[in-house]
């Protein structure tokens, strides 16, 4: 069941609760106001609509705000934030990667960078169609890729499993590939979260740098990305 889908769920609970102990409170202190079974039913309804809208609202507006209630209220699939990594060209160029994950109830955009070995950019990113599968523990995605040295912008997928300590947490880490479009070749990448803020690419940079320098040594990447170490606590999933 998707996040969207449980809030509402609850949420519409919750004004049915509400309601029910609201309307029998009511009763108690004026019995004759229900007299009128349509005027009962119409002010019971203007008010339930009012409840679960209020409800919804404040629910967004705190998860827009903390980032405790939009974990919690996105559970298993809660990416929001920023996540580092990196990646081998065609030809075998080593690349840091920096993504920001800017997610809400129903939608997920996409925002990466990646950068030389010297710092310097790269290419971008940005994310099209989103799909996450919390159950499979999967991600998918569509994106538009700018190289700085090409002229023209290369489509693609990202196919992407989830390193997690429990099927019901949310990732600490994503293994998958990259395969731009009219290209035999796919791309491994990894990429580990390191703030559930969206923190700026400068300082996300240092900790890709200070986290995946030393596999710039002559490891390879398909040895790293979709397999996980097992002291680190989380496994793929």
């Amino acid at each position: 069941m998707s996040p969207s889908t449980k809030l509402n769920a609850l949420i519409a609970s919750t004004t049915v609760s509400l309601m029910y102990a609201a309307i029998s409170a009511v009763s108690r202190i004026e019995p004759g106001w229900s007299d009128n079974a349509l005027v009962s039913a119409a002010v019971g309804l203007l008010l339930s609509a009012g409840v679960y809208r209020l409800l919804t609202v404040a629910i967004r507006w705190l998860m827009e705000r903390n980032e405790r209630v939009r974990a919690l209220v996105l559970g298993p699939y809660y990416l929001h934030g920023t996540w580092v990594g990196y990646f081998k060209g065609h030809n075998k160029d080593f690349r840091y990667t920096v993504e920001h994950y800017s997610q809400d109830l129903e939608s997920v955009v996409i925002l990466g960078r990646s950068y030389t070995e010297n710092r310097q950019v790269h290419g971008f990113w940005m994310s099209d169609a989103v799909s996450i599968d919390a159950a499979k523990g999967s991600l998918l995605f569509t994106y538009a890729f700018d190289v700085v040295t090409r002229d023209t912008t290369l489509y693609g997928v990202n196919s992407s499993m989830f390193e997690r300590r429990a099927a019901h947490k949310p990732p600490v880490a994503i293994s998958g590939f990259a395969h731009d479009l009219n290209d035999k070749t796919r791309i491994a990448m990894h990429a580990e979260k390191v703030s559930d803020d969206l923190i700026s690419c400068d300082a996300a940079l240092a900790l890709a740098i200070e986290k995946f320098s030393k596999l710039n040594g002559g490891a390879r990447l398909g040895d790293a990305a979709g397999s996980s170490d097992p002291s680190s606590g989380y496994r793929v999933q």
